[in-house]
């Protein structure tokens, strides 16, 4: 992983040096090198808003690892959680209390399970605000004033899990990897929301031109844009129907795929999406950072 501050960079490589075996790691769980990049994600983002923070890195790995061991406890051989939603709720609800980080864990722990959630096919359906609201009610333990909450008490050894699963199910819905048949005029509009364009047609042809803002050194606006020509693709008329195999072509160009991020039901509906997840959540990380 490339980071813009070399002394993070150089953090993030000695701390990531010490995971010698990643235990943890798994297609439907968090590793302990998952939640390391999430964290140096968020701290070089932060420095380099020239925004301070409490510290860097791990406090002490054994609390990261204690975090992550919650979605596999067993008892006799049977897991505790074999929902996976449970798991996902356990993890994030270790990772918010543990403490692990220095500074930045409600941060660390919001962008490492919206990650998770996308290992499972899940991705957020209710608003990012909401979500980091959630993440401020579990470190707080506001959620045990929900009526909810004192209703799982009576029939939940860890109601707190329970409630935080329950959340999680009903404000995520399923990625959604189809494609659907839009015409070339409405394919304009969809890109230009992610930043591209069609311009300059030429002999059924057409230039697919990634727009930009300009930036300064340290990511603020200075004025103007770039534009960058990414390809030269079909096109027969604004009002022909794009192929399915032309339009996941240029997703796949522009990066507008759920390996990316954005999901069907976000790129032709324009819900919210996880172009970056860091990008994505970048106001609602801010906002943690005093809450």
């Amino acid at each position: 992983m490339e980071l813009f501050n070399p002394e993070v960079q150089a953090e993030f490589e000695r701390v990531n040096a010490l995971v010698v075996d990643d235990p943890f790691a798994s297609q439907h769980t968090l590793g302990l090198r998952d939640v390391i990049r999430a964290h140096f994600l968020i701290v070089d983002f932060f420095i380099t808003e020239q925004r301070e923070l409490g510290g860097v890195g791990p406090k002490d790995m054994k609390l990261l690892e204690s975090a992550l061991y919650r979605a596999w406890v067993e008892f006799g051989g049977v897991a505790k959680w074999p929902d996976p939603f449970d798991r996902i709720a356990t993890t994030l609800f270790g990772l918010i209390k543990d403490h692990p980080f220095h500074d930045a864990n409600k941060r660390t722990a919001l962008l490492s399970i919206v990650y998770l959630l996308s290992k499972h096919g899940r991705t957020p359906k209710c608003s990012k605000d909401a979500f980091e609201d959630f993440t401020v009610e579990i470190a707080e333990m506001e959620i045990m004033k929900r009526s909810r909450y004192r209703q799982l008490q009576n029939d939940e050894e860890d109601p707190e899990i329970k409630y935080i699963s329950l959340w999680l199910r009903r404000n995520t819905r399923e990625i959604d990897d189809r494609e659907y048949t839009v015409t070339y005029r409405e394919l304009r509009r969809i890109l230009q929301r992610y930043g591209y364009v069609l311009e300059s047609p030429n002999n059924n042809a057409i230039d697919l031109i990634q727009v930009k803002p300009r930036t300064g050194v340290v990511g603020f606006l200075v004025g103007g844009e770039t534009r960058r020509r990414i390809a030269k693709i079909g096109y027969p008329g604004d009002t022909k129907q794009v192929s399915k195999g032309d339009i996941r072509n240029i997703r796949r160009l522009c990066e507008l795929t759920s390996r990316h991020g954005i999901d069907s039901h976000s790129f032709y509906h324009g819900s919210d999406d996880m172009t970056s997840l860091l990008a994505e959540y970048q106001e609602n990380l801010r906002r943690l950072a005093n809450r």
